[in-house]
This record gives C-alpha cells, structure tokens and sequence, in this order.
C-alpha cells in the first residue's frame, strides 16, 4: 500500500520542522488521540515511541497495544527539510519505507508524505493494508489540525 498526504502550513519550514521534532507537541498530539508519544532528539536524528491501542482486526497477531519504535534522519532540502523514516521495530510482520518533504511553498511551508506499507501475512496482508491506510491518514490529518494550533502559538 502506497500513502501520499500533502499538508500545507503558515509558517516556515523551520517551524514546521521544530514542530514535527520537539517531544512537547508530539507528546501533546498523542496524548489527544489515546496514543503515548515519546521521542528523543540527537542533532538531526529522532528517535520516536509511539503505542496505541491495536485494532481489534490485528490483536490476535500483535496483542493490545501496538508499539513502533523508529529513527527520522532529518537533513537540510535546499530551504527545507527532508527527513527519512527508519522503522526500528514494529509489533506487527510488515514493511515501512517513509519520507516527509518540507518545502517553502502554499502559505509557508509544503509538507509532502510518502509511505509504502506492505504486511507480510499471507491470506491476511491486503486486507490489513486496507484497514491501515484510512488510519495511517487520519493520524496525519489530526497531526495537520494539532499542528496549525501549535504554529499559531508558536510564532516569533
């Protein structure tokens, strides 16, 4: 399953970079969504936690929770960033490839996803990267509203 998400932010791609590494607004954004948020920052590198309670379609396989544990390597894009995910481990038998773009453009920044997410269960696969998808979404669609409010207040 391939999932591609444009956002688009008031503020500079700086900004939106700050936001997307400081633990307070990640810690702040999970624990609106029932999700437990931790990351660490070491130069351009995050280290991230996330657990979340399991879908019922995946409990058999990975138990209540589901816990990802994950590098971002941040790097200077030109006037942006460009920040490449390194899933660690992940409570489930699949694959991740991640990127996140953050270019100036719109009213501030463009911030560009691209995730390839593939399960690796037979019979069973498919139907979970189906139900992963619209989820995959929603959390980084909560993450665009959380993240306006947090650059409104935020601002210099």
């Amino acid at each position: 399953m391939d999932l591609n998400v444009r956002h688009e932010y008031a503020a500079s791609p700086d900004a939106v970079h700050t936001m997307l590494t400081s633990p307070d607004y990640l810690s702040d954004l999970g624990q609106a969504h029932d999700t437990a948020i931790t990351v660490e920052n070491e130069g351009d590198v995050s280290s991230l936690t996330v657990q979340a309670k399991a879908p019922d379609q995946v409990r058999s396989m990975v138990g209540e929770t589901l816990s990802v544990d994950a590098r971002v390597l941040w790097e200077r894009d030109g006037e942006g960033w460009r920040g490449v995910v390194e899933v660690a481990k992940l409570k489930l038998p699949a694959k991740v490839s991640a990127r996140a773009g953050l270019q100036p453009g719109g009213p501030g920044t463009v911030v560009e996803y691209d995730m390839a997410f593939s399960v690796t269960v037979p019979l069973l696969g498919k139907k979970i990267e189906k139900l992963a998808e619209p989820r995959l979404r929603r959390a980084l669609d909560a993450q665009k509203r959380s993240g306006d409010a947090w650059l409104a207040e935020h601002q210099d």
